[in-house]
């Protein structure tokens, strides 16, 4: 079995992906997070209208991402989208050009 490779540019205000053989790209806009003791344990996506419709958990998250889905963030300061990173396992935001990391700020999640 072949590894495909990611590759990302910037492109205009965002990270745009320019290669990735073989699996369907979906792009996951994050609205909201869980947190448990300063970790991020959840995170709900959405669409242009705001609502978080599907909650995440962390572990689903990862193995999205593994399998080719991007997550990002909309930064509160710029507007500009923001990546996901996973780093050692956590979920983490990028930091956006204020220097805050985007997806700390971002709501609690409230499900119904």
């Amino acid at each position: 079995m072949q590894a495909a490779v990611l590759l990302t540019a910037w492109i205009g205000n965002k990270y745009r992906r320019i290669g990735y053989p073989s699996a369907p790209i979906v792009d996951h806009r994050i609205l909201c997070i869980e947190e448990e003791r300063g970790a991020i344990v959840a995170l709900g996506t959405g669409g242009e209208d705001g609502v978080a419709h599907r909650r995440w958990i962390a572990a689903e998250v990862r193995r999205a991402v593994r399998e080719g889905d991007s997550f990002y963030v909309v930064s509160p300061n710029t507007g500009w989208e923001t990546p996901l990173e996973l780093i050692d396992g956590a979920l983490s935001g990028a930091r956006d050009d204020v220097g805050e990391d985007c997806l700390r700020g971002l709501r609690h999640c409230r499900w119904r």
